[in-house]
């Protein structure tokens, strides 16, 4: 019994690092709205009270996106995000940068 229960644990390691996928070290569609949205929301009144203090809050989201783009910009990651999630997170990560600078 002892020997079974080992025997059924490798199996689940082996198994378990077998389906590594692309998208379980990247941020989520959900975190990427939200960093739109916040983002967006933070930079609209910031400038609209505050505009030197934009110079504090825009770099963190441009961070952020930019290094999103990168990632999807890499011909073998890029491939491998658009299998993965679909085309709603590629327009997403492009449209979202878009929608803070507006």
């Amino acid at each position: 019994m002892r020997y079974l229960h080992t025997i059924i644990f490798i199996l689940f390691i082996i198994v378990g690092s077998a389906q590594a996928e692309v998208m379980d070290k990247e941020s989520s569609l959900t975190i990427n709205i939200y960093w739109g949205l916040i983002s967006s929301i933070l930079c609209l009144l910031t400038a609209r009270f505050t505009p030197w203090f934009l110079l504090i809050i825009v770099p963190f989201p441009i961070f952020y996106f930019y290094a999103l783009v990168i990632e999807i910009l890499d011909p073998f990651v890029g491939k491998a995000i658009l299998k993965e999630t679909g085309n709603i997170y590629i327009y997403s990560s492009y449209g979202l940068p878009v929608l803070i600078t507006a």
